[in-house]
């Protein structure tokens, strides 16, 4: 899966568990277009990116414990030869590569 479906993906997510739009996980996986054992694998990343997820059994969906704000940012930076040898296993190459920095962030808001 390309960074950008990646990034979309994590997007949606995030607007209908805002919402309280999931539904149960199968339910999310469908809307997502996803398997349901992929959304079980994206809620683990976010709890070990330590963001406060919780499941309602009575309204049937995700919610955040704590206010959430989403935000993709990226650099992208040159690499150097030490980079590129590690990467060509110490061939050399002739074009300009580039590395993606900080694909993925969320933000704990307080709310006054």
């Amino acid at each position: 899966m390309s960074l950008t479906s990646q990034i979309q993906r994590y997007k949606q997510l995030h607007q209908l568990i805002i919402k309280g739009a999931t539904g149960s996980a199968k339910q999310l996986a469908d809307k997502l277009g996803i398997t349901e054992r992929h959304v079980y694998n994206y809620l683990k990343e976010l709890r070990e990116m330590n963001i406060p997820i919780e499941y309602d059994p009575i309204w049937q969906t995700y919610y955040y414990t704590q206010p959430v704000h989403f935000e993709f940012s990226y650099g992208i930076t040159p690499l150097n030869d030490s980079d590129l040898n590690t990467i060509e296993g110490g061939g050399s190459t002739k074009y300009q590569a580039e590395k993606i920095i900080s694909p993925l962030k969320f933000y704990f808001c307080d709310v006054d």
